[in-house]
């Protein structure tokens, strides 16, 4: 490992973040609060709102209004989640398999799997 290249490439940064030694690493100067969001919360309104007439599919498509609403609280993961769901527009009009792609880009940015007992 060249330490003067490390020390070229964080030079200006006050932070730096990894997940595990041995990889990438992420320097900068001015770390940002993500909020948490709130699931259980969420998914107990959901629960409170589901009624038995409702469709599986229809639950889906819920489901994912109310991530998009929730996802959409926070400014950072809201332009990171509208990013990743932006390139899936076209799909909208399919509503059950763009609400699977959003809740696929809810996991790849949170890291929760969802599950839905059917």
């Amino acid at each position: 490992v060249n330490m003067a290249r490390i020390y070229i490439d964080l030079n200006g940064h006050s932070r730096n973040t990894y997940q595990n030694a041995g990889t990438y690493s992420i320097a900068c100067s001015e770390p940002e609060r993500i909020e948490n969001i709130d699931l259980i919360a969420l998914l107990e309104g959901l629960q409170a709102e589901s009624s038995s007439n409702e469709s599986n599919a229809d639950f889906i498509i819920n489901f994912r209004k109310q991530i998009e609403a929730t996802m959409s609280q926070g400014q950072t993961v809201s332009f990171a989640f509208n990013t990743l769901n932006e390139s899936y527009q076209y799909i909208a009009r399919f509503p059950l398999l763009y609400s699977f792609i959003v809740m696929r880009n809810f996991k790849t940015l949170t890291g929760l799997q969802w599950a839905i007992n059917l």
